[in-house]
């Protein structure tokens, strides 16, 4: 019977010392079969040891540590048509903004999991690639905002009006409840949920918090986003989910609104077991 420990830092150092690497190039150099090597690679992605890609070669995923990432280029070739394109309007530009591309652009971005990685800036979803680092992006973005062409809102200028002088009464200011901050705590409590921490992004619209849900298994944390919006699109989702990996955390998206097909569509086919959605009236 094989020593599990030692063939476990034979796969890993074969995959500092070759990586990204296919499951077939290790089995062939471990002299294992490729499922008994698969679950080794399962082992050290869950110890997050390596990482695994999301495109493929040949149906099998490229296992890599960190410093390795620029290599994944190789993936290019196996890439789909659309894919390629978005890849190289990315790899040139190093940042697009969502908004400004053609449709079929926008869904392969999404795809492009190993590449594209989504930028929150102002409300606005960019995409940068891979390579550069968020501080970088923020920069290169600040250059890119006069291209979306957003006009200033014009301030209004009240007419001046004579008045005679009246002595008011001052009344004593009432503070105004967040609704929807209520609305989502009162979700949470009624389903044992604890609240670690809590950061509103925008008064009765967008909360963030950090959170404990209890499970069979435990408690679990998570990141919550929660938004007061009738709709929630696809955008809605990956930047929340992104924000949820950056916290090494699964994602909770609370709403009083509903998601949109495209965004369901998102859900089922890229965020299962990533991103859970609850509507907080239902």
């Amino acid at each position: 019977m094989p020593d599990i420990t030692s063939l476990k830092q034979r796969v890993l150092g074969l995959v500092r010392a070759n990586g990204p690497v296919l499951p077939v190039q290790v089995s062939k150099e471990v002299g294992s079969n490729t499922l008994f090597v698969g679950a080794m690679f399962s082992e050290l992605i869950s110890n997050k040891q390596i990482k695994i890609s999301h495109a493929k070669v040949g149906g099998s995923p490229l296992y890599y540590v960190d410093g390795q990432e620029s290599k994944l280029e190789k993936l290019y070739e196996y890439l789909p048509g659309k894919e390629k394109e978005a890849y190289t309007l990315l790899k040139k530009y190093r940042i697009l903004i969502d908004t400004n591309q053609e449709a079929s652009i926008r869904v392969a971005l999404r795809n492009l999991k190993d590449f594209a990685m989504p930028v929150e800036n102002d409300g606005v979803l960019f995409w940068r690639w891979y390579l550069i680092s968020e501080q970088d992006a923020l920069f290169l973005i600040d250059g890119l905002k006069p291209k979306l062409k957003i006009e200033p809102k014009k301030e209004e200028v009240a007419p001046i009006i004579e008045l005679k002088k009246v002595e008011k009464v001052l009344k004593p200011k009432t503070v105004k409840s967040d609704e929807f901050l209520d609305q989502v705590k009162t979700f949470l409590s009624d389903k044992n949920v604890k609240i670690l921490n809590e950061t509103i992004l925008r008064k009765s619209s967008d909360i963030e918090m950090k959170v404990k849900i209890p499970s069979n298994f435990g408690d679990l944390d998570f990141f919550l986003k929660a938004k007061n919006k009738k709709r929630i699109g696809d955008n809605d989702l990956i930047l929340a989910h992104h924000k949820g990996q950056k916290n090494k955390m699964p994602t909770l998206f609370l709403s009083n609104g509903s998601l949109t097909k495209k965004a369901e569509k998102y859900v089922n086919d890229n965020l299962k077991g990533f991103l859970i959605f609850r509507n907080i009236e239902e």
